[in-house]
């Protein structure tokens, strides 16, 4: 692996658990709270599992269709890049997996904000 990809993997890496724990927040603060796990250490094997799991949880919630679907698509948006990240790792070839990843990860990230603007209403 080249240092540039190395580099990438690194800062991808980073932003996926930034985004995860910004998920975890939003679900341990949902009215049936559900937790995620959570570090020092993060394991792909562990975590996307968990949170495949919210998506099943999520429509037990009492809580409206808006929120729902905020949680919901946060969970699907983190998926994606997070599934995308492990094949980017193993290979650096594909020129665009970083800008997939990266926006992905943006609209993962506007998707939980305004799940959390709706959870402080």
């Amino acid at each position: 692996m080249s240092d540039k990809h190395d580099e990438e993997v690194k800062y991808l890496g980073e932003a996926l658990i930034r985004c995860y724990l910004v998920l975890a927040g939003v679900c341990v603060h949902l009215p049936v709270p559900i937790s995620l796990p959570q570090g020092p250490l993060f394991d792909s094997q562990e975590l996307i599992p968990a949170v495949a799991r919210v998506v099943d949880l999520i429509e037990d919630q009492p809580v409206g269709n808006e929120l729902k679907t905020g949680v919901f698509s946060g969970c699907l948006f983190w998926l994606a890049a997070a599934k995308l990240f492990a094949r980017f790792i193993e290979r650096d070839a594909d020129p665009t997996a970083k800008a997939e990843i990266e926006l992905i990860l943006i609209a993962a990230g506007e998707t939980l904000n305004e799940t959390i603007e709706m959870l402080d209403k």
